[in-house]
């Protein structure tokens, strides 16, 4: 009667449930037209703008009617009586309703500084290909869908909901021991996941697109997970956007998607085979067509990021070195070298260290000059990029977050743009609730006193460390390579080697780089875990059914032969054994 009162029963056929996720949709996009203020500023007449204002609407209608199909699922099974629903509702519920509540303590987020520059182009309906245009549109549609300015935040986190909802609920119903479903929760709770759940930059939800493709195809396993077209379409999309959103994912895709064909392979017709095998390739590259026209990413300036950091020491090292005067011409090229005197080299990048103009020519030289000066001179690149990962994983008593519990502050507005400043105080419902509360809330959560970015707190050196993201990871590499478990061995293989190209080309020592690792590694172990549990359980359970069936099938084996040789017998008919191949033989009439 409760759920019957809660939710309405679902008509057969194409009744109101089937049909109201379109209307939804269409409701959305409509009243998105009205409420645009909030959130966008006015229109240009500018040739760009009605296309995107196009395709911003028509993903909007596309994700409103996603949303409102899960919707209509979720309602109908949690109806229907399935129990794995309404336990997704169960488990995944309170941890969104507990981001919610962060969310309103720390409003409007814990912003860093680079979302207000998406959110002032956005605004203006311009893309920030820097962030990644995806990113951008992450933005607009969210906006449409909810007229917030922080709205990305809010799915960003159900994302997040859903995932751990999903995987707690699925290994609650199936494990000996239900509470240790549980344990997923704990990757979910700690300060820089709840911290990165309410900073809405790319590496959140790409994080949890990751562990949503793993978790999926390990729970239901090579026989169910892609049984379907519209399975084998979902994950190639999917895919394509991982591979696309993040730079290292070039590394992470062909290996994840290489595991999910072997595991899923002999279980696959030929045509889905050659889908997943291409698709999420051609895919990936068709979604970085816009961002390779972008005159910045044209000209190569972001790819000078991935070696501005090493270069640095080179630099330092050999400027006045005339043995090496040539290689310090090729790379003052496309360098100036004062600024890596003052800074460490990500950050003299954004400090004048990089010439504003320069040539595509200029830019190859002084990449193969720092290629060579760094074959012949590696301790110096070692040094550099071991220090900057060890401060990224917290060896330095914190990580590199920037100081979000003051970023509202009126003190900390002379590090930020001036029209940045200007513009996020106009900004509809983006000041916070309460500016003390505020700031005490996300200085727990970064673990470190506000104000204070080099200061950590009690626990931050083992709680805000990735270090033991990796070593979890590698744990689910060797457990699960032992195991023959060839989706974990793959997952964890991509992500380790995704970690190396961070490693090698990562500007600054930021902690959000190793994100995904920070939650996929332990969720790769408790999957490898919790598979092997129910294995040997089912094992276990086969067999202490077999004494009994077999003692069952001998009994009738018995009887239907003794009751076959009477009724033969009686026909005139006698049995006779040949060893060879068991034939009757019919005897003669008598």
């Amino acid at each position: 009667m409760f759920r019957r009162a809660i939710f309405p029963v679902p008509s057969k056929g194409s009744g109101p449930l089937r049909s109201w996720p379109f209307l939804f949709a269409l409701c959305i996009v409509l009243c998105s037209t009205f409420y645009a203020g909030l959130t966008f500023g006015n229109l240009r007449s500018t040739e760009e703008i009605p296309g995107l204002v196009l395709l911003i609407k028509s993903l909007t209608f596309l994700a409103s009617w996603g949303l409102g199909h899960c919707i209509d699922w979720l309602i109908r099974e949690i109806r229907g009586g399935n129990v794995f629903a309404a336990r997704w509702l169960k488990f995944g519920a309170p941890y969104f309703a507990f981001n919610m509540l962060l969310l309103l303590l720390t409003w409007p987020g814990t912003y860093r500084l680079d979302e207000f520059s998406i959110i002032y182009m956005a605004r203006h309906w311009e893309l920030d290909y820097w962030q990644h245009y995806l990113t951008s549109l992450f933005y607009m549609v969210s906006w449409n869908i909810i007229p917030l300015i922080n709205s990305p935040i809010v799915f960003e986190t159900l994302l997040a909901s859903a995932v751990v909802g999903y995987l707690v609920a699925f290994y609650y119903g199936r494990l000996p021991n239900k509470r240790l479903s549980f344990l997923f929760f704990l990757p979910f709770m700690m300060p820089p996941v709840l911290d990165n759940n309410l900073y809405p930059m790319r590496s959140t939800p790409w994080t949890y697109l990751i562990a949503g493709v793993i978790a999926w195809l390990v729970t239901l396993g090579p026989h169910k997970a892609l049984n379907s077209p519209k399975r084998v379409i979902l994950l190639i999309l999917t895919l394509s956007v991982v591979g696309s959103w993040r730079s290292e994912a070039i590394i992470l895709l062909p290996v994840l998607m290489t595991a999910a064909l072997a595991y899923t392979w002999k279980d696959l017709n030929k045509v889905s085979r050659f889908a997943i095998a291409i698709g999420p390739l051609v895919g990936m590259q068709l979604l970085n067509i816009p961002q390779k026209l972008d005159a910045q990413m044209s000209n190569n300036r972001y790819e000078v990021t991935s070696f501005v950091g090493p270069v640095a020491p080179l630099i330092l090292a050999d400027e006045k070195n005339p043995s090496k005067a040539a290689v310090m011409t090729d790379l003052g090229r496309l360098f100036n070298f004062k600024p890596f005197h003052r800074v460490l080299g990500g950050e003299a990048f954004w400090e004048g260290g990089v010439r504003k103009e320069y040539t595509n020519g200029d830019f190859l030289v002084a990449r193969n000059a720092f290629l060579r000066e760094a074959m012949v001179s590696p301790g110096l690149v070692f040094q550099e990029r071991w220090d900057n990962f060890s401060d990224s994983l917290g060896f330095g008593g914190y990580c590199h977050v920037r100081n979000s519990a003051m970023i509202f502050h009126p003190l900390f507005d002379k590090g930020m743009f001036p029209f940045i400043v200007k513009a996020r105080s106009t900004w509809p419902l983006f000041q916070p609730f309460n500016l003390e509360l505020r700031k005490d809330v996300v200085s727990y959560l970064q673990m470190r006193p506000a104000g204070d970015a080099t200061t950590p707190m009690f626990g931050s050196v083992l709680l805000y460390n990735g270090a033991p993201a990796f070593v979890l990871t590698l744990l689910a590499l060797i457990r699960g390579a032992k195991r023959r478990q060839v989706l974990v061995v793959g997952a964890s293989i991509a992500m380790l080697l995704c970690a190396c190209g961070v490693f090698l080309t990562a500007p600054q020592s930021f902690f959000f780089y190793y994100f995904y690792l920070y939650v996929g590694g332990p969720v790769l172990l408790l999957l490898s875990e919790f598979e092997a549990k129910l294995k040997r359980e089912n094992v276990r359970a086969n067999f202490a059914m077999l004494p009994a069936e077999a003692f069952e099938i001998l009994s009738s084996s018995i009887e239907l032969t003794s009751s076959a040789r009477r009724n033969r017998e009686s026909a005139g008919v006698k049995l006779e054994s040949d060893e060879r191949d068991l034939k009757l033989v019919r005897g003669p009439k008598g």
